[in-house]
C-alpha cells in the first residue's frame, strides 16, 4: 500500500511529540549505542534543519518518524522507524517520500542511506522504493571527545556496565579465575572509579585500588562493545595513571586474562610489562599479571 493512508498525517516534529518520539525510537532502536539515545538525537537534530525531522501521526498517535539532512552535496535519510503494530501499511513509504520532498526543496540532487548489511528486510524495503546498492566502503569516526570522570559506582548505567563485564568474563574463564570487584567494593574508600561517557551515556569504566604498600591496582576495565575501536580504553587507562601519579603511587599493577588479547595489547602498548603474581593473587594459567612504573 503506497497511496494516501486515511487519518495519517506526516509533518515536522513539534515539541509535544518529544515523549512519543523518544518512546518510538527507544522501541525500534533498542540496541543503539548511548550516543544515539533518542533524547540526544532529537536535541541534535533540532539544531540543524529541524524541518527535516518528520513524524507520522495516525489517529492522534505518533507511529512513525524519519530524519533527513542535506550538506550541500547530497542528502541523507536516517532513523526511519514505524511502530511494530503499524507496519506493512505504507507508513514507512510515506515517511521516506516526505523526507525526499523536503530534501528536494533544498535543492538536493541525490539521497543516500546506510543500512546494516545484515538487515535484509530493510534493504529489501529501500530496493522497493528504487534505491540501489552502490559499491562503496562505508567508513566513519566519532568526533566528540570522551569524558572520563570519577563517579560513584551506584548508578544505573554504571551498574549495567559492571554487569555486562561480569557476563563477558564469565564466558571466558572458570569462576576461580575471575577476580571480580563488586559494586560495594567499588564504593570503598581506597577505590577510585572512573566512568567514560559519550554524549552523557556511560560507555566504559575503570577503577584504581590504592594498596597500602604504595602501588595502585587497576580493576574493572571495560568498554561497551558498541564503543570499542575509538580509543576509549586508552583514555580510561591514561586517567587511571594520572590518578595514581597524583596519589604518589610508585607503580600501577593489574591482572587480566590470556583470552583477552586486545586488553593485553592495550597494556603492553602503554608500557606495561609482565610480572609474577602480586598481593593475594596466586599463580593461574589463565592470568596475566602486569606492572608499569609511575614516574
Amino acid at each position: 500500500m503506497t497511496g494516501p493512508i486515511p487519518n495519517l498525517t506526516i509533518r515536522a516534529f513539534q515539541s509535544a511529540d518529544r515523549l512519543g518520539l523518544e518512546q518510538l525510537w527507544g522501541r525500534v532502536f533498542a540496541d543503539d549505542p548511548p550516543w544515539n539515545a533518542p533524547a540526544v538525537m532529537i536535541e541534535n537534530k533540532l539544531k540543524v534543519q529541524p524541518e527535516l525531522l518528520l513524524v507520522g501521526i495516525l489517529d492522534a498517535v505518533l507511529v512513525g518518524a524519519v530524519m533527513a539532512g542535506f550538506d550541500g552535496v547530497r542528502g541523507w535519510i536516517y532513523h526511519l522507524a514505524v511502530a511494530p503494530e503499524c507496519r506493512r501499511r505504507g507508513i514507512a513509504t510515506q515517511l521516506v517520500r516526505a523526507a525526499e520532498a523536503g530534501l528536494r526543496k533544498l535543492g538536493c540532487p541525490k539521497v543516500n542511506i546506510q543500512v546494516r548489511a545484515t538487515n535484509g528486510e530493510v534493504v529489501a524495503f529501500y530496493r522497493s522504493l528504487a534505491y540501489i546498492v552502490e559499491e562503496r566502503v562505508s567508513m566513519g569516526r566519532r568526533l566528540e571527545a570522551v569524558q572520563v570522570v570519577q563517579e560513584p559506582a551506584r548508578q544505573h548505567d554504571v551498574v549495567s556496565l559492571i554487569e555486562a563485564l561480569d557476563s563477558y568474563v564469565a564466558g571466558l574463564y572458570p569462576a576461580e579465575s575471575n577476580h571480580l570487584m563488586d559494586i560495594q567494593s567499588l564504593a570503598a574508600r581506597d577505590v577510585r572509579l572512573f566512568v567514560a561517557r559519550l554524549n552523557g551515556g556511560a560507555v566504559g569504566c575503570g577503577a584504581l585500588r590504592v594498596d597500602p604498600s604504595g602501588y595502585g591496582e587497576i580493576k574493572r576495565m571495560y568498554v561497551a562493545p558498541s564503543a570499542r575501536g575509538q580509543g576509549i580504553g586508552q583514555a580510561i587507562l591514561v586517567r587511571l595513571e594520572e590518578e595514581a601519579r597524583a596519589a604518589g603511587l610508585s607503580s600501577v599493577r593489574l591482572e587480566t586474562g590470556i583470552r583477552q588479547p586486545e586488553a593485553v595489547g592495550l597494556y603492553r602498548a602503554a608500557g606495561y610489562r609482565e610480572i609474577p603474581p602480586f598481593g593475594n593473587y596466586r599463580p593461574d594459567p589463565m592470568s596475566v599479571f602486569m606492572e608499569k612504573a609511575i614516574p
